[in-house]
């Protein structure tokens, strides 16, 4: 606190005086060890060289009826303190926030300085606001994000209208909303639940951030954003101020939706489902799979696909990673040894995977446990040999008859013929 005021004391002070008669001020200024320059209008205030010396300016306005509205133009640049009478009309400058009022019946050495800080800070605050919106403003020019900032004590929110149109597809001329106000734009049913997520953030004196996803209205409908930020706490932790940002993430969430939906169907099917990445290792795999390979989920997630399926076969894993770069639909049958020392046979099927933006993403893989199928195969071929090496062998004819009783294969003993 002392050095707020020893940096408030160095500064210069312009001081405004109606005319050379007024003595009371000069004297209290120089009471208080200000630096400081008298002027005697406007016109001289605004061509002193010290005006650029990032000083505070104190204007005595009790010999006129009202504040006069030539002083607004002030505001905006410097801290600045008016001296009044308390019958004196006052305008709407006075009641502007970044401004100081002085009464005349207050005029003290103690009260003067008081009153120049306090000037000083206010204007201190107003810089950091319009800076904020110059920076909201710019952003919104370049940024699909709104970009914005909520004071809880006046329960304003402002942003750039620029960005709100860029997100919402539709005009929203008010640069700034109270939060019910804001609220009356998002989905009905997902009202009370942003209430009380915000009632909630901000009375937990241990947050200092927040993140949040619910629907708002567009111009084509409700789309889903997400908001995220900043808490701003004083001394007593309790929440002043938020910065944040709301994003369009409805695009995303629709992918989200549907990889969800697409995963519930994935766990249920009997056939394993894998997501692979371009370099091949497993990204996702359902229960099946896991079940199959007697791979738990933290190992598959350490593994390649060729790894699982040819353990122990080098030119076979190397022909498939060839296949995978070719980014091709294609399916292997293969004889896997999974992690319990099983072999299964499996018919994998492969499809490359691209982004809306056609960046390949990785692969799709749906196996199929095909061992009684190629069990029942070999039977067959083993049979078919037994049954060759039978009739290659009989001296009598062999004659197939259909329940029709009609002949389908006739086959010659050796004496036949």
């Amino acid at each position: 606190m002392k050095k707020n005021h020893k940096s408030i004391l160095t500064k210069r002070v312009l001081c405004v005086l109606p005319s050379k008669d007024v003595k009371d001020l000069p004297i209290l200024l120089e009471s208080c060890n200000f630096s400081f320059q008298l002027v005697y209008s406007l016109d001289e205030l605004l061509n002193n060289e010290f005006l650029k010396d990032n000083c505070i300016i104190l204007v005595d306005t009790r010999n006129k009826k009202s504040i006069p509205d030539s002083f607004n133009m002030l505001i905006s640049n410097f801290p600045i303190v008016f001296v009044t009478k308390k019958e004196v009309e006052l305008s709407s400058i006075v009641f502007n926030e970044d401004v100081d009022v002085l009464f005349e019946n207050e005029l003290n050495p103690q009260r003067i300085k008081l009153s120049i800080a306090r000037a000083f800070n206010k204007y201190a605050s107003f810089v950091q606001r319009d800076i904020l919106k110059q920076q909201q403003f710019l952003i919104g020019q370049v940024s699909y994000d709104i970009i914005w900032d909520w004071d809880l004590k006046t329960d304003i929110i402002q942003y750039s209208p620029e960005s709100w149109k860029k997100v919402f597809g539709f005009n929203n001329e008010n640069k700034a909303l109270n939060f019910e106000a804001w609220v009356s734009f998002v989905h009905p049913d997902d009202r009370d639940f942003m209430r009380k997520y915000y009632h909630d953030v901000l009375t937990d004196t241990k947050a200092d951030s927040f993140f949040v996803e619910y629907r708002m209205r567009s111009a084509t409908g409700f789309i889903y954003v997400m908001e995220k930020g900043s808490i701003i706490r004083n001394d007593e932790k309790s929440a002043v101020k938020l910065v944040g940002v709301t994003r369009n993430i409805d695009d995303i969430k629709t992918i989200e939706q549907e990889r969800d939906r697409l995963a519930a169907i994935a766990r249920e099917v009997v056939n394993s489902v894998v997501m692979i990445n371009p370099e091949g290792f497993i990204q996702w795999a359902n229960n099946a799979f896991k079940i199959k390979t007697g791979y738990s989920k933290e190992d598959l997630y350490h593994l390649t696909i060729e790894q699982i399926l040819y353990a122990e076969d080098k030119i076979g894993a190397q022909e498939l990673r060839e296949k995978l770069n070719s980014k091709q639909p294609f399916s292997v049958e293969v004889e896997s040894k999974f992690n319990e020392g099983k072999y299964y046979w499996v018919e994998a099927s492969f499809q490359a995977q691209y982004d809306n933006k056609a960046k390949h993403i990785g692969y799709f893989m749906v196996m199929a446990d095909i061992t009684l199928r190629k069990d029942a195969e070999e039977k067959l071929r083993s049979n078919e040999k037994r049954f060759r090496a039978l009739v290659e062998n009989i001296r009598d004819g062999i004659t197939v008859v259909s329940p029709e009783k009609m002949i389908m294969e006739l086959y010659s003993g050796q004496n036949i013929l």
